[in-house]
C-alpha cells in the first residue's frame, strides 16, 4: 500500500508538499502556543479555555451521534434481513 503513495505525477507531489506545509504550520503554531500559553490568543483565560472545552464537547457529540447512527443502521439491517421473505426476492419467474 505504501508503494502506491510514493507514485504520482508533479501535481500529486505539489499537493503532498502543500499539505506537509499546512501540517508543519499547524504543528509550529501548537508548539508556539504551548511555549507562550493561551495569552497569545489575546483573549482572557476563561474565554480561550472555553473554546477548547466547547470544541471538545462538540466533537464528543459528533462521535457519539456517529456511533448511534451506525448502531441503529445495523439493528435495522439485521431485523429487516431476519424477517424478509428471501423467496420473493429471488423469484425469477
Amino acid at each position: 500500500m505504501l508503494e502506491l503513495a510514493l507514485k504520482g505525477n508533479k501535481t500529486y507531489w505539489y499537493w503532498v508538499l502543500v499539505l506537509i506545509g499546512v501540517i508543519s504550520a499547524g504543528a509550529a503554531a501548537f508548539i508556539y502556543q504551548c511555549k507562550f500559553k493561551l495569552g497569545i490568543t489575546g483573549l482572557s483565560q476563561d474565554v480561550s479555555w472555553g473554546f477548547y472545552v466547547a470544541q471538545l464537547t462538540f466533537l464528543v457529540g459528533v462521535a457519539a451521534s456517529a456511533v448511534i447512527g451506525q448502531v441503529l443502521n445495523n439493528i435495522v439491517f439485521v431485523l429487516s434481513s431476519t424477517y424478509l421473505n428471501f423467496g420473493e426476492i429471488c423469484d425469477i419467474s
